[in-house]
Order: C-alpha cells, then structure tokens, then sequence
C-alpha cells in the first residue's frame, strides 16, 4: 500500500482488499483490536472516496489518510473525534467514536499527529490511520443480532443518503425525517461544540501551524478567515470555470459578494441580537449526501436518518458554512426540506435564543448562505446546476438568492433566458 503516491495510481491499483489486508492484520495486532476470527478478519473496502476506508468484522472502520489528501485531513479529523468526547449524549450517539490512531510508518510517534504534517515529515509520508467504531440501529450498544450494524441496499456498509437517492429527483421516503434529524443534530453540534471553546481552543492551538499568519496574531477565527478571504479573491475564476452563472449573472459577482468576505459574519456580532449568532463553532465542513447515514430496521416502512460521517473537512468557522452542503447536495435545493431543517435547528433548543438568522432576518440569512454558496470549496453552484438547472433562468443575483434560499417565497423563472 506504502507505493501508492497519486490518486489515479490508487484509483487504478489499488482498490483491492487483497492488497491491504497484510496492513490491517498489522493495525489489529498492534491496538489488540478485537477480533470475531482469530486467523482473519473479514474486511471490506468502501467502494470510492478520496481516502482507502474499510469495515471489519462489521464493528470497525479503519480509514488510511493519503499523501494525495490535504494533509491536514488526518490532523482535523482526530482532533474532532477528541473533541467530541465533551458533546452531548445526542451528538454522540449518531457519530462513530474513535478506537485508536497512529502511524503506519513509526508508530510510536502519535503525538506528531497534532502538528502539521509537510512542515515536520520532509518527503516521508507516515500513512495515518484512525479506527472509529460503526454505526448500529441502536442509540447506543455493540452490534449483534438485535442491534444490527446500519443497513440497506448494501448488506456491509451503513446506507449513505447518496446510494439510493434518484437523479435528479424526488428525494426518497425518508427525506423529511433526515432534514429534521440534521436540524437538531447540527443545532446541539454547533452549541455543544460552543460551549466547550477551552477545549477547542487548546486543540486549536496546536493546530496552528496550518495557517500561514503569525501565531502571535491567531484566534479560532484564523482559519476560517483565511479560508473565506481565499475563497473571495478567487471568486470570479472559480465562477467562470464552473460554469453555471450567465454572463449577466457574473458580472454581478463583485457587488453582490462583499469583498472583505469577513462582514458575513463579524456584522453579525454589533447587531442588536447579540454576539451570539456570531460565535465561530466547529464546522463539518461537508454534510452532503455521501457523509448523512440512513437505516431502515426489519419491518419498518420508512427509511431513517442515523448518524453523520466523515469530518475530515471541519473547521472553526460561521455556523451557516455548514447550511451550503446540507441544502445543496443532501437536500438538492429543495426549500421545503431546508425549512424542515431550519424549524427543528431552531425548535431543538427551544428556551435557548437561536443563533442564526432566521426567521426574523430573512434577507440577510439568504445573502449571507447565498455567498458561502458561492465561496464554498466542494463546487456548490455546479451541483445545483446538476439537479436543479431551472433556478438559474433569473436575471439578478438577488433572484438566484430567492429561488436557493428564501423558504417562503416562490420559484422564479424568467422564460425569455435561455436554460
């Protein structure tokens, strides 16, 4: 497995079990992993994804971060599974929970994790790994015959959202469930993940030298900040290259996107609600449909949502960054999902003020979602694009914010403009 360097080399090659079963056996042996055969484990390769992941004997996952992966990949993820360890009970009972981790190569060396890879490893690639447990119907408790790990059409592998949503529509049974089980899932996330700023902080801080801005001058707004300001500086490249704006459309980008991107969210805070629904949290960063697990028990009708996957893209940040790719790809746009979602984000916490900005400030909710659409980093606009190429036929920007994101208003589509 050490000979793969590219993506298209491991493409190519190196999906096959056969070939990395040697290295799991060697994982198994070091952590004292259980294990259901003493002479093999049985072990099944995920089908794609950036990143080599694999179940075994149905209660593991091991999952092998690349050289071809952003190298903070591996850094983010194990500090989000530590992290989590201080959520609620309901934010961990639907997320897998972290077994062991370290290195194929010097094994010993674990606490190298924390730091940032290319700057400490010169040309040698280490190989990270994390084991995390799997998914089961139940809330809570190891797999076995009446607590089943998550299934559907695949028979092995928890049922991602993805594996049987038609393209482009309708959306399957359980849509609605799934939209109203991420609203309170996300909204106890991002305030679980608040409420514990120390930890995320002291995390944080070794995780510093990711950015390029003095340590001296960093907060948990640093990331983030340079992330979106990237993001800004590169908006009417990435636009044109993507596609999916008009020439009308386009030209409208610089006025309509603010160019210090950072008013998006620091606005928020000298407002009369409060800093509150300026506080960073920690992001997902990429709730599509690939990462939202489904389960369907024996004898139910109706397909559920069960737990969420995959943090590998989080980061501290705006709690709206986490709306693009939920409504985008997992909701394929569809409004009437995103207002399920937004009821039960804001209804899971009833006697708790809602941080985001909705209902009471519509507009600035739908520009402000409407510019990290734009800005967000998995090519948002060329999925809605993909599944939902109608919204496109408006003139104004302000028209394409109304069709993604205003949950009470209509559809606009103005005949005379080409699809």
């Amino acid at each position: 497995m050490l000979q793969y360097k590219t993506r298209q080399h491991f493409d190519f090659s190196g999906r096959d079990c056969r070939i990395w079963q040697p290295t799991i056996e060697t994982v198994w042996k070091r952590h004292k992993l259980e294990r259901q055969n003493p002479n093999k484990l049985d072990v099944y390769m995920f089908p794609d994804g950036e990143c080599p992941a694999f179940m075994v004997d149905k209660k593991f996952v091991i999952k092998f971060y690349p050289p071809w992966a952003r190298t903070s990949t591996y850094v983010v993820e194990r500090t989000v599974f530590e992290l989590q360890a201080y959520c609620s009970d309901f934010v961990k009972q639907h997320v897998p929970q972290m077994v062991a981790a370290s290195f194929i190569l010097e094994p010993g060396s674990e606490d190298e994790g924390l730091v940032f890879m290319d700057s400490t490893w010169g040309n040698v690639w280490k190989w990270p790994y994390i084991v995390s447990t799997v998914l089961t119907n139940g809330s809570t408790g190891e797999p076995s015959e009446k607590n089943p790990p998550v299934t559907g059409m695949f028979s092995r592998w928890p049922t991602r959202l993805r594996d049987y949503q038609e393209v482009p529509l309708p959306l399957p049974d359980g849509a609605e469930n799934a939209a109203a089980f991420v609203g309170r899932w996300m909204r106890c996330y991002h305030d679980d993940m608040v409420s514990t700023q120390p930890h995320v902080h002291s995390r944080m801080l070794r995780l510093k030298e990711m950015s390029e801005v003095d340590a001296k001058n960093w907060n948990v707004w640093t990331s983030f900040e340079s992330f979106i300001m990237k993001q800004r500086r590169n908006l009417n490249f990435l636009q044109e290259y993507i596609g999916a704006l008009s020439p009308k459309l386009l030209e409208q980008l610089e006025s309509y996107v603010p160019r210090d991107a950072r008013q998006l969210y620091s606005k928020r805070a000298t407002k009369s609600s409060g800093a509150r629904n300026a506080d960073p949290v920690f992001l997902h960063g990429d709730l599509n449909d690939d990462h939202l697990l489904m389960m369907k028990r024996p004898g139910e009708e109706h397909w559920t949502a069960r737990g969420v996957i995959d943090f590998g893209d989080s980061m501290v940040g705006d709690r709206h960054f986490d709306f693009v790719a939920l409504h985008i790809s997992t909701f394929r746009s569809q409004k009437r999902l995103l207002k399920i979602f937004l009821e039960n984000y804001v209804g899971a916490k009833p006697d708790v003020e809602s941080p985001i900005l909705w209902p009471t400030r519509k507009n600035e909710f739908s520009h402000v979602c409407m510019c990290y659409t734009l800005m967000h980093r998995q090519d948002a606009m060329r999925t809605v694009l993909q599944f939902q190429s109608e919204l496109f036929r408006v003139e104004t920007m302000q028209q394409l914010e109304s069709n993604l994101w205003d949950v009470d208003s209509d559809i606009i589509k103005i005949d005379s403009i080409p699809a």
